[in-house]
């Protein structure tokens, strides 16, 4: 197939099993993005390299069961989520040995550091809550609230039907409500 017989994402993403170059162009568009997902949903700034890796390497041998090439965002978070998923069982493991880790820390890792006071302070309460949640609700919380994926994405994402998907997100939503309520008070 040549690129100008069809679109260039379809030529890309048909290339990506066996072209270098298509690998290639295809980590430099999506590498952030996928590394911003990875951020948000936990994983340490230690991890943060492996995790977009492990992704991508998974990605360029599995692309074949990618459905649509409308899909790939979607696609792209599932694989992250998946990695983020097996990282954390593994950390959860370790404190077996090493004891508690704080995870807020890596909420606060996203900020720029020039964030008011008042926002870190936000961001830290929020993730406490986050924190409390079942890491699949809180998951899906991250990737519809924080990184913007649509509900019809983060279903994917995450691999829960879209009802479970609203129901968990409804919960998590009314923890933050009621931390917002509490912090006005």
């Amino acid at each position: 197939m040549r690129a100008d017989d069809a679109t260039p994402l379809k030529v890309l993403l048909a290339s990506v099993g066996t072209e270098r170059w298509a690998q290639e162009k295809l980590y430099r568009d999506w590498v952030d993005w996928v590394g911003q997902v990875a951020r948000s949903a936990g994983v340490t700034s230690s991890e943060l390299e492996d995790v977009v890796h492990d992704a991508f390497m998974t990605a360029f041998t599995s692309i074949s069961a990618l459905e649509s090439p409308t899909a790939l965002r979607a696609w792209l978070a599932r694989l992250t989520v998946r990695q983020v998923a097996r990282r954390r069982r593994w950390r959860t493991w370790l404190t077996l040995f090493t004891g508690p880790q704080d995870e807020t820390r890596a909420w606060e890792e996203l900020l720029d550091p020039t964030t008011s006071v008042e926002v870190m302070a936000d961001v830290r309460r929020v993730s406490v809550v986050l924190a409390r949640q079942k890491h699949d609700a809180r998951m899906i919380w991250v990737l519809h609230r924080w990184q913007g994926l649509s509900l019809e994405e983060t279903s994917v994402a995450v691999g829960l039907s879209l009802a479970t998907v609203k129901r968990r997100l409804s919960l998590v939503d009314a923890a933050v409500s009621k931390l917002k309520g509490e912090v006005e008070r």
